[in-house]
């Protein structure tokens, strides 16, 4: 295949087309392709646009748990119900992505003694509605 297919082909693939129906649209035959792709710049190309595919997805799901957080942490702040509230601070004291928590704290404008004080009184809100934090559980 010619380069100018093989980009054809490969923004097919990428707008995820089955390889039948984007070779043709391509002009190539399902034999042709799959040879193509058996080939060592196939091979290459085919796993650089699945790198490609998976960096996407990763940046899509971080920037996702990133505006989870920012919204969790909204509800945590909504003292008209107290045990959504509570779920919410569960919820945000289970985070672990620290890109999720920087964004947070970066749109909140929060310095990290901030940060600790609220996930504390985050924390003590929940212990407070009868459910004992991992700190109070284990001074017991």
């Amino acid at each position: 295949m010619d380069e100018r297919t093989v980009e054809r082909f490969l923004r097919a693939l990428h707008d995820g087309q089955d390889p039948a129906r984007a070779g043709a649209q391509c002009g190539v035959t399902l034999l042709d392709a799959t040879r193509w792709g058996a080939s060592a710049e196939g091979h290459d190309a085919l796993g650089a646009l699945q790198h490609l595919a998976r960096a996407r997805v990763a940046l899509v799901t971080a920037r996702a748990k990133a505006d989870a957080a920012h919204a969790l942490l909204d509800i945590a702040r909504d003292e008209t119900s107290r045990e959504t509230a509570r779920k919410a601070c569960v919820d945000l004291l289970k985070l672990e992505d620290a890109p999720c928590e920087a964004r947070a704290t970066e749109r909140d404008g929060l310095s990290r003694d901030e940060e600790r004080a609220w996930l504390a009184a985050l924390e003590r809100v929940g212990s407070q509605n009868g459910h004992a934090s991992k700190a109070d559980s284990s001074a017991s």
